[in-house]
């Protein structure tokens, strides 16, 4: 009663329980937090506060709220956080840890594509970077080379698709845009399969660009 908390004590799983005990709510003390705390003498203060008495029942005094952030801050790669008697830490992102002594290490989710077996994952401060071999390259190392060399010969003068350097140089960002799609379906249709197969994402891949992109993707 009287928002006090009452558990079974003793007993097993053999044995039924043997009693029960009640941790009482703030100023209520008995067996089942039914008598009223009226004095010092029950010792009603918590927290380290002090008990004064008074004409009629008591009074508790409270501490000074302390801060128990220690200086210099203990967190070395984040920001303390003051609590009772306590403290937490708030760390930066990249870091990780109960003092944020501990730096997340962005590569061991292996973004960088499995297909470049030259690739190096850099590990950067929330952050990573690939370090693509020499067949490959883009952010992750997703694209054959031999695309972009393709989609280079393309775009000269005398290419198939010489009018996106005319509409670069006129800063047409729609008509580079038309034949960038126009191209890239040019460049993937003159490869042979098994060139385009060793292009192509696997499922895990797509996933990973949907999570780096916070995209929804659609994978029947």
């Amino acid at each position: 009663m009287n928002e006090g908390v009452c558990s079974l004590i003793g007993g097993n799983q053999f044995r039924p329980p043997t009693g029960y005990q009640c941790d009482c709510a703030p100023g209520y003390k008995g067996s089942q937090c039914g008598d009223v705390m009226t004095s010092c003498n029950d010792d009603p203060c918590r927290s380290g506060s002090t008990c004064n008495p008074t004409d009629t029942r008591f009074a508790c005094s409270c501490p000074p709220d302390i801060d128990d952030c220690p200086q210099p801050d203990p967190c070395g790669n984040g920001k303390c956080n003051d609590l009772t008697n306590a403290f937490s830490c708030n760390c930066t992102a990249g870091y990780t840890g109960a003092r944020c002594e501990t730096e997340i290490n962005e590569c061991d989710s292996r973004p960088c594509s499995t297909k470049d077996e030259k690739a190096i994952c850099l590990n950067l401060i929330n952050d990573f970077a690939c370090i693509c071999g020499p067949d490959f390259t883009g952010q992750r190392c997703r694209t054959g080379m031999d695309a972009v060399l393709q989609a280079e010969d393309l775009i000269k003068p005398d290419g198939p698709l010489s009018s996106i350097a005319a509409a670069a140089a006129d800063n047409n960002t729609l008509a580079i845009d038309s034949a960038m799609s126009e191209g890239l379906a040019y460049a993937v249709a003159s490869l042979s399969v098994e060139e385009r197969t060793a292009l192509s994402w696997t499922l895990e891949e797509m996933l990973d660009w949907c999570t780096y992109e916070e995209k929804e993707c659609d994978t029947k």
